[in-house]
């Protein structure tokens, strides 16, 4: 698939030269998630969220980017949901993978439990959801229900971002892009 968004963007196609950053996918079956935003934009109009079917654009979630999410980043499927780290909003919402339509979300800004700060990074670790905070520089865990179960306070740490789970160990493993380091 190419990246490449239209220069309107309230426009669903896709052309043009504009440069994008991914910064988070997911599959579905034959789905690809792409969470991405013209690197060269002016704002936050060119953050996207989108899915890919056999390298065609299937559906681009316009509608759900005007109405709920700001900034998509770190994504994660979970059965028929899509699990989205919304930085703009400070929220970790669920989407259906099919209509793209918001079920439930949980946050806002703060850094009690169940709030954000800038959440970045997300992954599915059996039947709990382990979100980055890049702004709060800690870790959150969410239940797929979207309650917050745990926080995980990292001192010390820089900017945590990307996470991956490993189910043979049960490590959830967290990269540190300021330190350079995964945690």
């Amino acid at each position: 698939a190419h990246l490449d968004p239209a220069p309107d963007p309230n426009a669903s196609s896709w052309h043009g030269s504009t440069p994008v950053t991914a910064h988070g996918m997911a599959v579905h079956g034959s789905k690809l998630f792409i969470a991405f935003n013209a690197s060269d934009a002016p704002d936050a109009r060119y953050d996207k969220l989108a899915v890919f079917d056999h390298s065609e654009v299937d559906i681009v979630f316009d509608d759900v980017i005007a109405g709920s999410l700001a900034r998509p980043r770190g994504l994660a499927v979970v059965g028929a949901e899509l699990f989205v780290c919304d930085f703009g909003t400070h929220r970790l919402v669920a989407l259906d993978v099919h209509d793209g339509i918001e079920r439930r979300s949980i946050g806002g800004p703060g850094t009690a439990p169940g709030r954000l700060s800038g959440p970045e990074g997300i992954c599915a670790a059996g039947d709990l959801l382990v979100v980055s905070e890049l702004l709060a520089r800690r870790i959150q865990i969410f239940s797929l229900e979207l309650h917050a179960v745990q926080v995980l306070r990292m001192p010390g740490t820089g900017l945590l971002r990307s996470l991956c789970y490993a189910p043979s160990s049960g490590f959830v493993f967290v990269a540190d892009t300021q330190r350079r380091q995964v945690h």
